[in-house]
């Protein structure tokens, strides 16, 4: 019998570092993958923030989106979901 422990079964793997920071700047230009790494878009949520009105630019087979679009978006949700009490309150 050894004294080598196996890995635990329970063991994550590391997540990969993303080669993209989180963070959107409101006067860049971004393609619209890009755009989904920095805010951490799965496929699913990239359509969804289409569907919700993301606006986007087409040239040549690539979308573009502008940082502000994305911005304007994520305030537009927000105040909608605080509207509907779905939004979390902080509580001080």
């Amino acid at each position: 019998m050894s004294n080598t422990r196996s890995p635990s079964p329970k063991a994550r793997p590391k997540p990969e570092p993303n080669e993209y920071p989180a963070v959107i700047e409101a006067n860049a230009v971004y393609t619209l993958e890009e755009a989904a790494k920095r805010m951490r878009w799965k496929r699913h949520s990239t359509r969804q923030a289409l569907r919700s009105g993301l606006v986007t630019a087409r040239f040549g087979s690539r979308r573009y989106v502008v940082g502000q679009a994305v911005l304007d978006l994520m305030q537009k949700l927000g105040e909608q979901q605080a509207d509907e009490g779905n939004g979390e309150e902080c509580a001080d």
